[in-house]
């Protein structure tokens, strides 16, 4: 599925202010989109630590707090609506300096939309990027290197210091579990051990580069530095500060590229958050993925979390997408939210080898070769030949919109060549709209999902038009003037707003438009475009938004032109443009098709 990703890069400014940047890259285009800049952030730490007990009034309050900006709110709309057909990556970059900022639970934000937790989207990829200045290069190793490594930390005299002993076996065993077949090593008191969890065995295993290191230990803060409890070689307490044990990673000549911290707490019950003061420090060292847990997270939250994310883990290598599938499966009534991804890299731990390419000996007559020459000049002919067929339809200049729009809306025949080549993903229609039945052919497409629309143009080399250059087309004249009140009456006299038959379908009967090109509703004599109002819905490539009066769930998108169901005669109606504007404006979700909207593509030329 296509990825999409979001950066939303926090700086802290020389007046202490913060400032916001925000970034959109896909795969669909080379070159990134800004769409926030320089937008000032108030974040009140000193609320958000009075209610950090309350994930939900957390994260609602750190989101009012970070979206209070319309621009900022605008930026993640436009990004969720965009990434509709596929996953959303949603990168926060934090400023390196500003330690406050990476204290916050950013994992708890809420969609501004929808006040749903943006973690919880298993299409949606949360994790936290940093900047580092370390040059030593990232290699992504194939799937069948993966390997392991699991410490697990028991001081035999933990309990001089009121710390309780730590289950090696128990968490040996977790550890296994979670990560099934790959290999692993093992460093603690443990009868299939390396040897203990000593800070020198722990930095001749990390010089194997195991690509997955889970590190299970006790941690404790002391003045201001959080200190790992590690072993001596007699089984005593080695307590090492954290700075020490990031020079370390940062003395190696390559990286693990995912490293688990999991901290026992000193109650004995579960796991505290005080390693995760290491993860930032983990990744400025170069490690590709660290994920680190906040808060006092229970025995059996991490028992439920690891095996899930090993398991989706394991399918594609992807650890942001495996987290987000893990915290999904959590679900709202698990504390899903204290799981934290930092990451260095796209975050994928390993990539799939590539398959091998066939051998020439095995072509090894010069009839197989000009069986396949045959072959495969006829597919691409019969594929473009379809293309053509749906891209033959009259192009018309619209001056005042700058763009060409096709004469008439798509039909059931044009979009039926699109479902029939498997490889554009052009899908069938809602049946209620009368497609793939002989006599609807001529009828324009309808129930077809902003998606399909999107892909249908992208097909043909077009696009969809915007909802400002099907408004031009309207409500202007070809000089870029406002038409007056009789041009529009004039217009939309025309316009179909009432079915033009029924048809019968699994025992229910349904209304269906009037083919397409037969409402007059044409925009001037020397622009001949067809069906702009009354027929069907036509969709748009303009995001609905709140500040638009849509609807508060989205991702939606504007549509326009009303439809054939509507029963109304527009200029019959309104008075003025303003009344005219309301009634040929709609919105609908992006991924729930509607039977009366279709849509028309628009190119940047006629020929």
């Amino acid at each position: 599925m296509p990825l999409t990703t979001l950066d939303i890069c926090i700086r802290r400014l020389s007046d202490a202010s913060l400032a916001a940047d925000v970034t959109l890259t896909s795969a669909a285009s080379a070159a990134p989109s800004q769409l926030a800049r320089d937008v000032p952030v108030a974040l009140d730490a000193a609320e958000l630590l009075g209610i950090s007990g309350d994930p939900a009034a957390y994260g609602a309050a750190l989101s009012a707090q970070l979206f209070a900006d319309q621009a900022l709110r605008d930026a993640w709309l436009k990004a969720r609506a965009y990434a509709a057909i596929g996953d959303l990556q949603l990168r926060l970059r934090l400023d390196s300096r500003a330690d406050d900022l990476h204290a916050l639970r950013w994992e708890t934000l809420r969609d501004p939309d929808s006040c749903q937790p943006i973690a919880l989207y298993e299409r949606v990829r949360l994790a936290r990027a940093l900047d580092t200045p370390d040059l030593t290069p990232v290699t992504i190793p194939p799937r069948p290197d993966l390997r392991a490594l699991v410490v697990v930390s028991n001081p035999s005299d933990l309990g001089t210091f009121n710390l309780a002993e730590v289950d090696v076996d128990g968490e040996v065993a977790r550890a296994r579990d979670a990560l099934g077949g790959i290999p692993t090593a093992i460093l603690g008191d443990h009868a299939d051990a390396a040897g203990r969890a000593t800070r020198a065995n722990l930095a001749d295993q990390l010089r194997n580069t195991p690509p997955i290191v889970l590190l299970v230990a006790h941690g404790t803060l002391r003045d201001g530095q959080t200190r790992l409890w590690l072993e001596r070689e007699d089984g005593a307490a080695d307590q090492v500060a954290s700075t020490d044990i990031v020079a370390a990673i940062e003395r190696l000549s390559s990286r693990p590229l995912l490293l688990v911290l999991v901290s026992c707490r000193s109650a004995g019950a579960g796991y505290s958050d005080t390693l995760s003061a290491l993860g930032p420090g983990l990744a400025r060292a170069g490690v590709p993925a660290v994920l680190g847990f906040q808060g006092d997270v229970a025995m059996s939250t991490v028992k439920m979390l690891l095996p899930s994310l090993i398991s989706e883990l394991r399918r594609d290598g992807q650890i942001d997408r495996a987290l987000a599938a893990a915290r999904a499966a959590l679900g709202e009534a698990q504390p899903w939210w204290q799981a934290v991804l930092w990451l260095r890299t796209d975050g994928r731990i390993w990539v799939e080898p590539q398959p091998r390419r066939v051998p020439r000996w095995l072509l090894s007559t010069a009839a197989a070769i000009l069986t396949l020459i045959a072959t495969g000049l006829v597919a691409v002919l019969f594929v473009g030949a379809r293309q053509a067929q749906a891209a033959a339809v009259d192009l018309v200049w619209i001056n005042q919109a700058r763009v060409a729009f096709e004469k008439v809306e798509v039909s059931n025949a044009r979009y039926r060549l699109c479902t029939e080549m498997p490889w554009t993903g052009c899908n069938a229609p809602q049946p209620s709209s009368g497609y793939g039945q002989a006599d609807t052919e001529t009828y324009p497409v309808a129930g077809v999902g902003y998606a399909d629309a999107v892909q249908f143009c992208q097909w043909l080399g077009r696009r969809l038009p915007t909802f400002e250059e099907w408004h031009a087309a309207v409500f202007l004249r070809a000089d870029g003037t406002a038409r007056d009140s009789p041009e529009l009456a004039k217009l939309f006299a025309n316009a179909i707003f009432a079915p033009g038959r029924t048809i019968e379908q699994n025992g229910a009967t349904y209304p269906l438009p009037v083919p397409v090109g037969e409402s007059q509703s044409i925009l001037a004599a020397d622009q001949p475009v067809f069906d702009m109002v009354g027929s069907v819905w036509e969709w748009t490539s303009t995001t609905c938004t709140l500040s638009d009066d849509c609807a508060a769930s989205g991702p939606r998108m504007k549509v326009a032109g009303g439809s054939f169901v509507d029963g109304l005669n527009l200029f019959e109606i309104a008075q003025d443009q303003t009344q005219l504007d309301s009634l040929v404006v709609d919105e609908r979700r992006a991924d729930a098709p509607a039977k009366t909207t279709g849509f028309r593509c628009v190119a940047e030329r006629t020929n």
